[in-house]
């Protein structure tokens, strides 16, 4: 291996693990619409494999955006929102040698299909919420 390598993937392990960390710290207060039907019919028309639960306070809705598998589950009392998405797999692809750099292409694709996911939810509730 190169000089400097061992480096470069103790680097992106940790930067990978920091930013899914934050990425899940990061709390927007949301107001949830009695009824989630419209947005799920509104997340299926930009997603593949809409699917939605509720059940108590909670909503969870689950989608595919290409082959990346996407969850935000949005607690509707506290306003909370957990995103999920498979940043793991980026993180193992990243120990494999010679494969530092495609996983890091790849995590970054992940992440941004989980912002525009997050987002589109919570852009969604918030209308839906609004208009009620």
């Amino acid at each position: 291996m190169l000089p400097g390598v061992e480096w470069l993937i103790v680097a992106g392990v940790i930067a990978i693990i920091l930013i899914a960390i934050l990425t899940r710290a990061v709390r927007t207060p949301v107001k949830c619409p009695r009824e989630v039907g419209d947005v799920e019919r509104a997340l299926s028309a930009m997603f593949d494999d809409v699917r939605t639960v509720k059940f108590g306070d909670y909503v969870a809705f689950r989608a595919r955006s290409g082959y990346i598998p996407l969850a935000v589950v949005v607690n509707c009392k506290k306003g909370e929102v957990s995103t999920e998405w498979p940043w793991p797999l980026a993180l193992v692809l990243f120990l494999v040698p010679n494969l530092q750099i495609p996983a890091v292409v790849l995590f970054i694709w992940f992440w941004d299909a989980a912002r525009r996911f997050r987002n589109t939810v919570l852009h969604l509730l918030s209308e839906a919420a609004a208009a009620e």
